[in-house]
């Protein structure tokens, strides 16, 4: 019996590069050039390097921490650090986290899609068919969330090619002065593009569920590689093919570089963009809203099939009311702001916790 459980709960360690490249691979990637710009100038490539490094490390530091709970996830090492009640209370701070993470992306994603390619299509109704579809995705399980993470990175790395045309269009000399930032504008930069390259954090959650756990470090760098590598490239890209005022004023400049391309049997490419990138965002709403439900499975003792549903009406009933652009800007800084505490800071205060509790408990039982 317990060989059959194995087989049904767990995936593949490869699987991880798949999981952690798409959940960072978000909706903040089309808008980012922008963002970095306004605070590093042409500085911002390198500024995504240095986030990539800092990750690299905490990737390091959050597996760390798994081994030494093995196969225990977020949720139950804050029980079995802080107890019943202060650990319920960890929870609900990072289910909140998720289930705001899960607006965002998908408002996100419906803003772009209702001014860039379906205008006049009511926003409930794009909230409803991605809360739907991202239920059905988590009921399957994580395996069915690992495949699909899968697929969507086959179905969508090619993209990057669609983005050739545009080195026609570069100026070599945009690209200077280079390395003038100060180091208060780079840890700016630094904290912005953190908010783009989050998403590394599911290995608390998808650890326990690992088949090769001695491969996840391997494979997590991996995956972070590649994402800093497309977000430095696509950044440089875009400081090269738009002027500073230029850039600064694009909001969403892939889909600005992307418009450029023009086929005998598709006159706006962008509208195949935007419909394959909501493979990436349902990839992302899938992994916060499994994180979320089982969060709240541990918390409320309710069957995740059930906090899913509630899950999903919550969001739904937000996109009615959150319906202003401010405030959808304003709630997506918040989630940001908090996720870079919870995951460039949290993790090192868990890891140096996680230590002292082990030496304790080992002391204690070499005592007895």
């Amino acid at each position: 019996m317990a060989k059959k459980k194995h087989s049904v709960n767990h995936i593949n360690a490869f699987l991880v590069f798949y999981i952690v490249h798409t959940t960072q691979m978000g909706i903040g990637i089309i808008g980012v050039p922008r963002i970095l710009y306004t605070e590093t100038k042409q500085d911002s490539w390198f500024v995504v390097l240095i986030t990539g490094m800092i990750i690299s490390i905490l990737v390091y530091v959050i597996t760390k921490t798994s081994r030494y709970f093995q196969n225990k996830d977020l949720f139950d090492i804050h029980l079995q650090l802080a107890g019943p009640i202060g650990g319920r209370l960890l929870n609900v701070i990072f289910i909140c986290y998720f289930i705001g993470g899960y607006y965002a992306v998908m408002m996100g994603y419906i803003e772009i899609s209702v001014t860039w390619g379906y205008e006049g299509l009511y926003e409930w109704v794009w909230a409803l068919a991605l809360i739907l579809v991202s239920i059905y995705t988590v009921l399957g399980g994580i395996r069915i969330i690992a495949g699909i993470c899968f697929i969507t990175f086959f179905i969508t790395v090619w993209i990057i090619c669609s983005m050739i045309p545009a080195l026609d269009h570069i100026i070599l000399d945009r690209m200077k002065p280079i390395f003038q930032a100060s180091i208060p504008e780079l840890a700016r930069g630094v904290y912005r593009s953190s908010f783009t390259m989050i998403g590394f954090e599911v290995l608390y959650f998808i650890y326990p569920y690992i088949k090769e756990k001695q491969k996840i470090f391997m494979y997590s760098l991996l995956a972070n590689g590649f994402t800093t590598f497309f977000v430095c490239a696509f950044t440089l890209l875009a400081i090269l093919y738009f002027s500073g005022a230029q850039l600064e004023r694009t909001i969403w400049a892939a889909l600005n570089i992307i418009s450029i391309v023009k086929l005998p049997f598709i006159e706006r490419f962008e509208y195949v963009f935007i419909s394959l990138w909501m493979f990436v965002i349902l990839t992302n709403l899938s992994i916060f809203l499994w994180i979320a439900s089982k969060g709240i499975k541990k918390v409320l003792q309710f069957k995740q099939k059930y906090s899913v549903w509630i899950i999903g009406v919550i969001v739904f009933v937000m996109s009615l009311f959150l319906n202003d652009r401010t405030e959808h800007n304003q709630f997506i800084d918040y989630v940001g702001m908090s996720g870079f505490y919870l995951w460039f800071c949290y993790p090192i205060i868990l890891l140096f916790w996680s230590w002292i509790h082990v030496k304790r408990t080992r002391r204690g039982e070499d005592s007895t």
